[in-house]
């Protein structure tokens, strides 16, 4: 089976943002309504934002984990400088030294 999935030339960063805040309240309340499981909290959100997860399912899961996604924001962050001019190569260089730097990956 064949991704859809591409690097795109732009991303809508503030709608990524957006939806990320909007999905991060809705977990909250879910929680509080004690719907609590991974597979719930995932087939929930799928149902209120399909279009985001079509879009973007690996951010959907680690929000439905509550894994930390702060790598995901420093990815956004650095795709805003691309969008406001900065060399991608650049920016694609820097975000490699520093996931190398946070997980000791030695170059070869």
């Amino acid at each position: 089976m064949e991704s859809n999935h591409i690097l795109r030339e732009t991303y809508d960063i503030d709608y990524i943002k957006k939806n990320i805040i909007d999905i991060n309240n809705e977990i909250i309340n879910l929680k509080k309504k004690k719907i609590i499981t991974v597979y719930d909290l995932e087939i929930h959100i799928m149902n209120i934002y399909p279009e985001f997860y079509d879009e973007y399912p690996f951010i959907v899961k680690k929000l439905c984990k509550c894994e930390n996604i702060d790598m995901i924001y420093m990815m956004l962050h650095e795709l805003e400088k691309v969008e406001q001019g900065k060399d991608f190569k650049e920016i694609e260089n820097k975000l490699a030294n520093d996931l190398a730097n946070k997980y000791n990956i030695k170059k070869k």
